[in-house]
Order: structure tokens, then C-alpha cells, then sequence
């Protein structure tokens, strides 16, 4: 700072006139010479004799209270020597800064004051403000020790207890009036949940919420209390619940009505079978491709819960038409094996179906371009399983089925054959 003072002083021809740089200037020389009295000798002095200084530090301490006081008076006397000199600015803001550091640095110099307090003559007493700092330090401390045990306790401790005043508080009473209702017989439970509403795992934790209220409400007073999830998570997770459940009535009521259908129809047993779990196998299909397509290649998190239920049940009505133009071409060949009325029936009726099912799919392709993401995920589920029915299932598996039980019969025919001619040599 005595270097930077020097320079500053021969950086402009008016220095020598300028009352408040001359102050500023002596100022530093005095704190430079007293500062210079600090040698390891009185260091040693003061590890020495720092018992017998002790008591001095009152006076110290009142010191140090003036001595930041002029230093806020000198920064603020730099700033204003700042504004006058223009072309200074730099060296100036330098040491406006360095002083600001200093006058910051002495709230952190309990030990640096504690050995400079034997080697400076006016500075033999810090002790008293310092033991009331040092005190305070151990009042801090001891706070943040209790703090640190309530929060281990806390950590260990799941359960708390309020005391009966604090119950009777008319404060604590609009807390309960917040979450209770006036007969104080229904309560309720904010909790804000870290992930998307809509995503899986907000699905899950409210289950588990459920869950966790069921299992700790059993074997207490209030095990036959009605308890709920409300919001936009429960809100979807009973939707997909509801729907679900639905799904797999309206699954097993179409597959039983699919078959007395076929049954009565066609009026064979696993023919009907089989037209069924190719239905089925269309749908499962159709979901397959959309999972694909919407969460592995879209990046989604889910299909829409109405695209399961709607889709089956398109794709199971329109399949069992066509199963049944199928079959009523199959009944009129009796007088052929199974095999090749099946193959004949799939030649003759394979055009009108192919061009109902270009019709239909067509029909669904114009929900695309709507920018829905239900009605996409819709059509694409209803194409799809159409296509895997109209072009593998019905004119590849149906009629496969159909011929492998003559297959068998033939081939255990042969076997019983072979083993009668291989007797008789």
C-alpha cells in the first residue's frame, strides 16, 4: 500500500497540495512503522506473556471498534479522492478495494490479534471483546450441537409427540381448521410428488400411498376408516384401473359371444377356436406394434388408456366378418377334405376381403393427420391388427390349423401302416 501511495502521488504534478492525499499518505507511513515492530522476538514475547496480557484486552477491544471505524471513514475518503481524480481512477479503486479487504479481514484475526497484541504498544488488550467472540463462538456451537441431536433423533425417531398446549393454541387451531374438517372426524394429507404426474412412477407411489395408509390403519381406532387418494395421479391411476378392469370383462364377454357365434354358424368345434385365437393373436399383435412405435421410437411414456379397449374391440368385430365370409365359402365345398376347401375358400373370398380391409384402413388413416394422439395411436392399432389378420392370420394360421388335424391323422395312419407291414414280414 506505501509503494501504491508513491506512485499514486507521482502520477499528477498536485499531490504535494492535496490535503486528503497527505493524510492518506501519513496515515500508511505511521501503520508501516508501528507494523514494523512486529519481529519474531515479540512474537515470542507474546506466546510468553499472553497470561499476563489477558486482562488488558478491554481497552484493546474499544481500540479495534475505533480503529474499523477510521478505516470506513478513510475507504470513504478514497472514494471521494476517486471522483476528483480522474486520471488515478485506477490506482485508487486498488486501494479503496485493499482497504475494504482489511477492514473485512478484521472480524477473522482472533489469533493474528492475539500476537499482535504484545508487540504493539498501543494495541495490549483485544481480550475482552475477543473472550465475549470467543464466547459467542461456544453459544453457536452448542446450538449447532443441540440442532445436530434433535435432527439425528429426528432421523431415528419416526414419531413425535405435540404437547396439550400447543393443541389448545388458537393458533395450532387454524392449522386444523386448514386440514380438518369442523367435526374434526376428516383429515387430509398434502404430498407433492417429485415425479410427472402422468408417468409410471407417480402411479406407483400413489399405490403405494394407498397402500401404506391400509396397512397402518389396521389393528388402531380408526381401522374401519374410509380413506382415499384424490388428484391428477389418483385421478389416473383409477382411470386406468376402471379401464382395465373393463377390458378384461368386455374380453372374456366378446371371446364367449365370438364363439357361440362361429359355433352356431360354421357348427364345428375347433374351427371356431381357431378363428378365435387368431382374432386375439391380431390384437395382441396390433398392441405390440403400437408399444413400438409410441414408447420406443416416439420416446412416449404410454399409450392412451381408451386405445386398448377400443382397438379390441374393433379388431375382433371386423376380423370375425371376415371370418365368417371366410367360412361360409369353406361350407360350400363339403364334398373336398378340409384342406382343400379351406385353400379354395381363401382363393375365392381373399380379393373381397383384401379390398375391405384397403377400405377400412384407409378410413382410420384419415384420423392421422388430426394431430391427436389418441386417434393416431387408434388408427395405427386398428391397421395394424387388420393387416396381420387379413394377410397372415386368416389365409396363413386359420387354414393351417384347419389341415393339421387330417395331417396327424395321415401321419398316424402311415405309422399304423408301417408297424402292420413290419409284423407281417
Amino acid at each position: 500500500m506505501q509503494s501504491m501511495t508513491d506512485a499514486l502521488g507521482s502520477s499528477y504534478t498536485n499531490s504535494n497540495n492535496d490535503a486528503n492525499f497527505q493524510a492518506l499518505k501519513q496515515t500508511i507511513n505511521q501503520l508501516a512503522t508501528t507494523l514494523s515492530q512486529i519481529t519474531p522476538e515479540s512474537i515470542q514475547a507474546l506466546n510468553e506473556n499472553y497470561n499476563a496480557v489477558t486482562a488488558g484486552f478491554g481497552t484493546a477491544n474499544k481500540n479495534l471498534a475505533s480503529m474499523s471505524g477510521g478505516l470506513n471513514q478513510m475507504a470513504d475518503g478514497l472514494k471521494k479522492l476517486k471522483e476528483g481524480l480522474g486520471k488515478a481512477s485506477s490506482g485508487i479503486d486498488t486501494i479503496v478495494t485493499n482497504m475494504k479487504s482489511v477492514n473485512e479481514g478484521l472480524g477473522q484475526m482472533k489469533t493474528g490479534q492475539e500476537q499482535l497484541a504484545a508487540g504493539l504498544n498501543g494495541f495490549g488488550a483485544f481480550g475482552d471483546q475477543l473472550s465475549d467472540v470467543n464466547g459467542g463462538l461456544e453459544q453457536i456451537s452448542d446450538g449447532i450441537g443441540q440442532t445436530n441431536d434433535y435432527l439425528a433423533q429426528l432421523n431415528t425417531n419416526k414419531n413425535f409427540f405435540i404437547p396439550k398446549e400447543a393443541l389448545t393454541n388458537d393458533e395450532f387451531k387454524h392449522s386444523l381448521d386448514a386440514f380438518m374438517s369442523e367435526d374434526r372426524k376428516i383429515t387430509k394429507m398434502t404430498i407433492v410428488l417429485s415425479d410427472d404426474p402422468y408417468s409410471n412412477e407417480a402411479l406407483t407411489t400413489v399405490k403405494s400411498i394407498n397402500t401404506t395408509i391400509s396397512n397402518g390403519l389396521k389393528g388402531t381406532v380408526l381401522s374401519d376408516a374410509k380413506h382415499g387418494t384424490a388428484g391428477s395421479s389418483a385421478t389416473t391411476k383409477d382411470m386406468n384401473d376402471v379401464l382395465s378392469r373393463d377390458l378384461n370383462k368386455t374380453t372374456i364377454i366378446v371371446i364367449a359371444g365370438v364363439l357361440l357365434v362361429l359355433f352356431f354358424v360354421i357348427r364345428s368345434f375347433w374351427t371356431p377356436v381357431f378363428i378365435t385365437a387368431s382374432l386375439v393373436g391380431a390384437y395382441y399383435a396390433a398392441m405390440f406394434i403400437v408399444n413400438y412405435i409410441f414408447l420406443d421410437v416416439l420416446g412416449y411414456e404410454g399409450l392412451s388408456s381408451f386405445v386398448p379397449f377400443f382397438s379390441f374391440i374393433i379388431i375382433v368385430s371386423l376380423g370375425v366378418d371376415y371370418s365368417i365370409f371366410l367360412m361360409m365359402r369353406f361350407k360350400e365345398y363339403p364334398d373336398l377334405s378340409p384342406k382343400e376347401a379351406i385353400v379354395l375358400a381363401s382363393k375365392h373370398t381373399g380379393g373381397v376381403i383384401i379390398s375391405a380391409v384397403i377400405i377400412l384402413g384407409g378410413t382410420f388413416a384419415t384420423l392421422m393427420p388430426a394431430g391427436i394422439v389418441l386417434l393416431s395411436e387408434l388408427a395405427i392399432a386398428v391397421i395394424t391388427g387388420l393387416i396381420v389378420l387379413c394377410f397372415i392370420l386368416l389365409p396363413i394360421f386359420v387354414p393351417a390349423l384347419m389341415a393339421l388335424p387330417e395331417t396327424l391323422a395321415n401321419v398316424v395312419s402311415r405309422k399304423k401302416d408301417e408297424r402292420l407291414s413290419f409284423e407281417e414280414k
